[in-house]
C-alpha cells in the first residue's frame, strides 16, 4: 500500500519521497503512524495512572524514551538506508529523469528523515506523559514539559535533515566504502568499514550543529531577561532550526551539483 495518494503535479522531489517510503516497508503509512500515535498516548496515560505508587518505574520509562532519542540520532542514519545508499546503483536511471540534482537529493533523503523524525516524536510523548513531576532535587511544571518537548520537536527533524545528508554526501565522494543497494557484501571487514564510517559521520555532525548551537544559546540568553522561560526556549529552538535548515539547503545545493557530475561507472 502506498504511504498516500500520488498527485499528478506537485514537486518533483516528493516523487522519490513517495518511492523510498514505499522501499522501507508497508508499515510507512498514514493509517499506521495515526494507529502508533494513539497506541503511544492510550499505553502512556495508562502507565502513568497504574505506576503513581510503584516508585519510579514511570520515570525510568521517561528516560529510556530519552535515551532512545538521543541514540536515534547516531543510529538513525545507520539503520536508514532507502535514500542514495539504496539508489545510487541505479544512478543511470535517476540522471533520466527531468529534474536537477538537489531534487534528486532533496527527494532522496526526505523519506528516512520523515521516518526518524516521527519515531523520535513517538518518544517525545512517552517521556512528556510519564516524567516525573519532581526527579531528585528539581521540579518541572507541566508547562516547563510541554516546552521542553515543543523544542526538542522543532530542532530534532532539522537535525535529522542534516544527520541524513552526512552519509549521502559520503556514499557520493566515497561510493566503495558503502553496502549499496539493498544487498551487498557482509562480515567484520564490512561491519569495520561501517563503524569508521560512523565516527567520521558524527564527527561532522557534531561540527555542523555548532553553529545552531550557538546561535540558540545566544537567543535564550538574550530573551531570558526579557520573555518567560517557555517563550525563550521555543524561541532559541526556532532559530537554531532555521539556521540547520540553512546548512542543510546549502548542503543539497551542492550536493546536487556532486550527483550531476557522478560517474557510477568510472567509480
Amino acid at each position: 500500500r502506498s504511504p498516500f495518494q500520488m498527485r499528478p503535479g506537485g514537486h518533483p522531489a516528493v516523487a522519490l519521497f513517495w518511492k523510498n517510503l514505499i522501499s522501507a516497508g508497508s508499515l510507512v503509512t498514514a493509517r499506521v503512524w495515526m494507529f502508533l500515535l494513539w497506541m503511544v498516548i492510550f499505553a502512556g496515560f495508562m502507565l502513568q495512572s497504574q505506576t503513581r505508587q510503584a516508585g519510579g518505574l514511570g520515570a525510568a520509562l521517561a528516560f529510556l524514551a530519552l535515551i532512545l532519542t538521543g541514540l536515534s540520532l547516531f543510529w538513525g542514519p545507520q539503520m536508514l538506508r532507502n535514500d542514495l545508499r539504496q539508489d545510487l546503483p541505479a544512478t543511470d536511471v535517476l540522471k533520466m529523469f527531468p529534474m536537477p540534482g538537489w531534487q534528486v537529493l532533496l527527494g532522496e533523503v526526505l523519506a528516512p528523515t520523515a521516518m526518524l523524525a516521527g519515531a523520535q516524536w513517538l518518544l517525545l510523548i512517552v517521556a512528556l506523559i510519564l516524567f516525573p513531576n519532581h526527579v531528585a532535587a528539581f521540579s518541572t511544571t507541566l508547562g516547563e514539559r510541554i516546552s521542553f518537548a515543543l523544542a526538542a520537536a522543532i530542532v530534532l527533524p532539522c537535525v535529522d535533515l542534516l544527520a541524513m545528508l552526512i552519509p549521502n554526501a559520503a556514499v557520493l565522494f566515497f561510493p566503495a566504502w558503502f553496502q549499496l543497494g539493498k544487498d551487498g557484501p557482509r562480515g567484520f571487514e564490512t561491519t569495520g568499514q561501517q563503524l569508521i564510517l560512523m565516527f567520521g559521520q558524527l564527527s561532522v555532525l557534531a561540527i555542523s550543529l555548532a553553529p545552531a548551537a550557538a546561535a540558540f544559546t545566544l537567543v535564550f540568553f538574550i530573551s531570558s531577561h526579557l520573555l518567560p522561560f517557555a517563550l525563550c526556549l521555543l524561541l532559541g529552538s526556532a532559530v537554531a532550526a532555521v539556521l540547520l535548515l540553512i546548512e542543510a539547503g546549502i548542503g543539497i545545493r551542492l550536493l546536487g551539483g556532486v550527483f550531476e557530475r557522478f560517474d557510477l561507472s568510472g567509480e
